[in-house]
């Protein structure tokens, strides 16, 4: 009996360390990200890209807010979408609907502190790798 219980206990501490690092990884994406470099060469200054996370509390399979927007030629995009980080911190997942269709994209985390992101986007065989900065 001892076994079972010390096993289910080691279980769940495993479960609340990597809630923990999701969570981490949350906190410190929360906030607006410009994108600075793309495979590593720096992006042209009349092209901004930013990403804009908003705090939220992760749970279980629950997406917290975010936003995109892109501009290029004084015209800026924008887009609204939901996010998901996981595996213990090191995958964004998120996902937005266009013209009616839901789709999902997973990103590699490589590098996140407080002031620099770094994505990894694969893309069939080809990885691409992105740089952002926090404003």
């Amino acid at each position: 009996m001892k076994n079972v219980l010390m096993l289910s206990t080691l279980m769940l501490m495993f479960v609340v360390a990597s809630c923990n690092k999701n969570q981490t990884a949350v906190k410190k994406l929360d906030g607006t990200w410009q994108l600075t470099h793309q495979n590593g060469n720096p992006v042209d200054a009349d092209e901004i890209t930013k990403m804009t996370f908003t705090k939220c509390k992760l749970k279980k399979d629950e997406y917290c807010q975010m936003s995109f927007s892109y501009t290029a030629l004084g015209q800026t995009f924008s887009a609204s979408a939901q996010f998901l980080v996981m595996d213990d911190g090191n995958t964004l997942e998120y996902k937005y609907t266009s013209a009616g269709q839901t789709s999902i994209e997973r990103l590699k985390i490589k590098e996140l502190t407080k002031s620099k992101l770094i994505l990894e986007i694969t893309e069939g065989t080809t990885v691409y790798t992105e740089e952002y900065k926090k404003l």
